[in-house]
């Protein structure tokens, strides 16, 4: 029998840090909060950098912490030889720039420790970390309630205009985001409370879980996100499986009416123009998105293909010649922000993360088969939006941790279990 790994596991704690994660989300959530109903244009400014600033040295300082509790605590040796490796080549795409004439952006110097800092802290030591059952549930259902409340918020705060919604002509006439900054970082969130109401729920549909799949559903919609909908298209297919209804005993006749109903209700010819020429938005074509796509493979390739030209210089260049943020694709965007080196490390972690997701299914089969609609879903978001993980902010914070930080530590959960499962390699 081959020895098992150990993994620090507190009672308290392994219930506690899910949450302390959840706080720390909402903590760079509250900034976007300002500034898109306080401050107008707040995270243009100074102080909104320095405040994301804070927040992140407060959570090093904090995990820091927690790893020092655990004096027993293992780290894994070949993770460390892979967050060396992303730092040379960081190092790498520094100097490549440089050497091909561009202007580093102040911000690319930062992002290098910024990146070590957050691979080791909510990945590194998580993935030493056993966290429990109840510390994921309670985690899925602080963001599963938080959605709840930014969709009610949104319905509140825009509800004059929601009613006369059949009257407008184009997207752009209104703009349902809730207290985020857009209303595709709004979709995005009701997708992944989507996701945290199948950890949370699990299969046990009651009247209240369905009326929570339709609210958040109906604020998804509303944000007219075609990205955000596609995501949670893709994972309630994958998760539900409607061609396999028939194994979910009295639960699929809650589903099965909910979703007849949906039906018929689309099937109404102004709902079906409504869906065509509002929501689906053909003649809108990719919005932009070939062009900044067309952008980024011209960048990468004159310049270094292996390593490409910096996160944020990548960036500037996008916003100079189309005055867009990002590239609409993460894949577009690491190759050119990091190169082949870098989607190749992402690579990894997406296999090393499938890995160690394939052993939760030994011991919670429903948090494996969220997961497992989740990651496909979220890769093929990625393709037409700039999904990203270890810098400074909600967004990156809110990914990294629910597709990664989370899922890691909850696939060390069960150790009696581990013994008869091969330990898995990077």
């Amino acid at each position: 029998m081959m020895k098992v790994r150990p993994y620090y596991q507190n009672g308290f704690l392994s219930t506690f840090f899910p949450i302390y994660l959840f706080i720390l989300i909402t903590a760079y959530l509250s900034l976007v909060v300002i500034s898109a109903l306080m401050v107008p244009k707040f995270n243009t400014t100074t102080a909104f950098v320095l405040m994301n600033g804070m927040i992140f040295a407060t959570n090093s300082i904090i995990i820091t912490a927690y790893f020092i509790l655990g004096k027993q605590l293992p780290l894994n040796r070949k993770l460390l030889i892979g967050v060396l490796v992303a730092l040379v080549a960081s190092i790498a795409t520094l100097i490549s720039s440089q050497l091909h004439g561009f202007e580093i952006a102040t911000f690319d110097y930062i992002f290098v420790p910024v990146k070590l800092i957050n691979l080791g802290m909510l990945f590194v030591i998580p993935a030493s970390i056993a966290i429990s059952k109840k510390g994921l549930k309670s985690f899925a259902k602080l963001i599963m309630l938080l959605g709840v409340l930014a969709a009610l918020f949104n319905m509140y705060y825009n509800y004059s205009e929601i009613l006369r919604i059949n009257t407008i002509k184009s997207t752009y006439a209104v703009n349902f985001q809730s207290f985020f900054l857009n209303r595709n970082t709004f979709g995005q969130f009701m997708a992944l409370s989507l996701i945290a109401h199948a950890i949370y729920y699990e299969r046990k549909h009651s009247i209240m879980s369905v009326l929570i799949i339709c609210l958040l559903i109906l604020n998804l919609v509303l944000t007219f996100s075609r990205g955000a909908i596609l995501m949670a298209s893709i994972f309630l297919t994958l998760y539900f499986k409607p061609w396999k209804l028939s194994r979910m005993s009295k639960n699929k006749y809650i589903i099965g009416i909910t979703f007849l109903g949906l039906i018929c209700i689309a099937m109404q010819p102004n709902v079906m123009n409504f869906i065509s020429s509002i929501v689906i938005r053909k003649e809108s074509g990719l919005t932009g998105r070939g062009l900044a796509w067309e952008t980024g493979f011209g960048l990468i390739s004159n310049t270094n293909l292996i390593f490409g030209v910096g996160n944020f210089t990548a960036k500037n260049v996008v916003y100079e010649l189309l005055a867009h943020n990002e590239y609409h694709s993460f894949y577009i965007e690491t190759l050119v922000s990091g190169g082949l080196a870098e989607l190749f490390l992402y690579g990894l972690l997406f296999r090393f993360m499938y890995s160690r997701i394939k052993l939760i299914r030994y011991f919670d089969i429903n948090a494996f088969e969220v997961y497992q609609a989740a990651y496909i879903a979220m890769l093929s978001y990625a393709f037409i939006e700039s999904v990203s993980f270890f810098s400074i902010g909600y967004v990156d914070t809110i990914f990294l941790v629910m597709f990664i930080t989370i899922p890691l530590m909850y696939s060390n959960f069960s150790t009696h279990v581990e013994r008869d499962v091969k330990e898995v390699q990077l």
